[in-house]
């Protein structure tokens, strides 16, 4: 029962890290899909979950519509052209300014969406250390067994509660949903923290940085009780891996809080529906056929 006792707080640790990796990588997170093979090729194209094909349908299909009619109705000679068909050049360059600010806007999601996905792993890879260390430091502890027990528990569940305190955060900074998902995350055993503490948390605007700071004090005061008995340069690293984690946590947090400029957004927006109203101009003047201006416009 002395092993078990003295192993159990290591086993919460390890807990603990299986619930970090789950709630950065779950599924519900991260669009997941199959790769590889000719199967898994045909299912892509048919999954729903994160796909953009719905609301590209909800575009392109009135588009062709529009461009069948416009393409009847010039075959009847309702309409004329309209000048459409003199225009290749003016077209041609119209097209490419399009495309040069959509793939830039789109490198840049890009972009940020991988340094947003490094931050926050490096934010899990630092508070890990950070925790792992202060977990290792307590075999060279002089007090008793039990303050040693009580001293791992509340290390583990606080930083539980930090990493998803983070999530939350981050997640709620992107402003695109009022339900913040991150808040239904599982913490190592929350009801043994005391409720004034818990309900603090929750009332606090800052409640990684509020957590963060629990976590120093914690740690901080057990040095001068003697239970980390370790040297202070040792003992260093582990706060210092602390900081490196809240410092990665603020850069994950203004990627997703500030937003493309919005200057950008609106010229992009305003372009490209400038293209949607010409496209089936342009399409009904060029084709033969009404099969054909649906196609070209969808």
């Amino acid at each position: 029962s002395g092993a078990v006792a003295e192993s159990s707080p290591i086993i919460c640790f390890f807990v603990f890290l299986c619930l970090l990796s789950a709630a950065s990588l779950g599924a519900k997170g991260m669009i997941a899909y199959q790769r590889g093979g000719r199967v898994a090729l045909l299912r892509r194209q048919l999954q729903m979950e994160g796909s953009v094909f719905p609301a590209a349908l909800s575009w392109a299909f009135p588009n062709a519509l529009l461009s069948v009619a416009i393409h009847l109705l010039m075959k009847r000679e309702r309409i004329s052209s309209l000048g459409f068909d003199d225009v290749d050049i003016l077209w041609s360059g119209f097209n490419f300014l399009v495309g040069f600010l959509i793939v830039f806007r789109t490198s840049q999601a890009y972009l940020r969406f991988w340094e947003g996905c490094t931050k926050l792993h490096q934010v899990r890879s630092e508070w890990w250390d950070s925790a792992s260390s202060l977990i290792a430091m307590t075999r060279m502890t002089k007090a008793s067994d039990a303050d040693v027990w009580v001293f791992k528990s509340l290390i583990v569940r606080l930083f539980s509660m930090l990493f998803a305190a983070a999530l939350a955060e981050v997640e709620d900074l992107k402003g695109a949903s009022k339900e913040v998902r991150a808040y239904t995350f599982n913490i190592l055993e929350a009801d043994a923290i005391d409720v004034d503490s818990l309900t603090a948390v929750m009332d606090s605007e800052c409640k990684t940085e509020l957590i963060f700071f629990w976590i120093q004090q914690v740690a901080v005061a057990e040095v001068d009780t003697g239970l980390l008995n370790i040297p202070a340069p040792i003992l260093t690293r582990s706060f210092q891996h602390l900081s490196n984690g809240i410092a990665f946590f603020h850069e994950a947090a203004r990627i997703a809080s500030i937003p493309f400029p919005f200057p950008y957004v609106q010229s992009c927006e305003f372009m490209l529906l400038i293209h949607w109203l010409m496209t089936p101009f342009m399409v009904a003047v060029k084709t033969d056929t009404w099969y054909a201006a649906f196609g070209f416009s969808f």
